[in-house]
């Protein structure tokens, strides 16, 4: 025998939604809209079915919010480190491209620069700076959400040894393949900002890969390509939406080198005749300039604000 599910009528006499006296139904509000819910046992599926578990109205079986009030989770900042400063920069700017260079051979100089760029960036202490900082910024998070007190993080961090491993080396070494891989993009967009195209190719992808080397590589990194929210991490990079990015040192120093390279441009065309003006030094000293200047501000807001 088969069961008759309850019928409900929409007539006219009753008042909107079924409100009217006698009736069975009682309003109930999600996402600030009338929806209407009866009194039979699979009337869970109705509202809850449809918006999900936390979407139940004032029905005691969910809180009250909006379809939009989605929490945005922000990505990891690591620490502000002196480690992380790049001290390097500078120094070998002026040593491999300095201004012996700028009156000659500019292939040479960027050739030169960056070979040793590459030595300091990642076989050397900065990666490893860079790595050890990242992994130390982690797990003091991790300590965070556990509800430790400070005092007892301060004493488990004197008794755990942060340092890398092959796992971490074999990493760097990626990201150093893939800052070089990045740097194909970024040639393209310095071509559309107004490059040359037909004359100083060679000299326009050396930039890239200065760029390419000096951004990319210590976001990488930071946001190793093997952690889990690696896709998120860098789609919010990329788009721009890291909350409190002045207080990210390795975010800040990305951000720093693509405005000083695009400051650079300014000097080119004026009518100095200075040997520096030739394509693309300027561009090379703002993104080295910028680069350690932005880095400084993540430091110091880090640390202060």
């Amino acid at each position: 025998m088969q069961k008759k599910g309850k019928k409900v009528s929409f007539s006219s006499k009753r008042k909107e939604y079924g409100s009217g006296p006698g009736s069975n139904s009682e309003l109930v509000t999600v996402a600030d809209e009338p929806v209407e819910k009866n009194d039979s046992s699979d009337d869970n599926s109705d509202v809850g079915g449809f918006l999900g578990e936390g979407f139940r109205g004032k029905t005691g079986r969910g809180p009250h919010r909006n379809v939009t009030d989605t929490p945005k989770p922000s990505i990891f900042t690591p620490e502000p480190s002196i480690a992380s400063l790049p001290i390097h920069l500078l120094p070998i700017l002026y040593f491999s491209f300095g201004p012996a260079d700028a009156k000659g051979n500019i292939y040479g100089g960027m050739k030169r620069t960056l070979i040793i760029l590459i030595i300091l960036q990642c076989l050397s202490f900065y990666g490893i700076a860079l790595t050890v900082n990242m992994k130390r910024s982690r797990w003091k998070l991790k300590q965070k959400t556990k509800n430790v007190n400070s005092k007892k993080i301060t004493e488990s961090r004197k008794n755990t040894h942060i340092s890398i491993d092959s796992g971490d080396i074999l990493g760097i070494l990626f990201a150093l393949f893939i800052s070089i891989l990045a740097s194909v993009p970024i040639y393209i967009v310095l071509i559309l900002f107004g490059a040359p195209i037909s004359s100083y190719t060679s000299l326009t992808f050396l930039l890239a890969l200065h760029i390419s080397i000096i951004a990319t590589f210590p976001l990488l990194c930071t946001y190793r390509v093997a952690s889990s929210d690696f896709h998120y991490c860098w789609v919010n990079l990329l788009t721009f939406q890291v909350d409190k990015f002045y207080k990210n040192q390795i975010y800040m120093m990305a951000v720093g080198a693509m405005i000083g390279c695009w400051l650079g441009v300014i000097p080119i065309p004026l009518d100095w005749d200075r040997p520096w003006q030739a394509w693309p030094i300027t561009l090379l000293v703002g993104t080295y300039v910028g680069a350690t200047v932005g880095n400084l501000i993540g430091y110091f807001a880090g640390r202060f604000l």
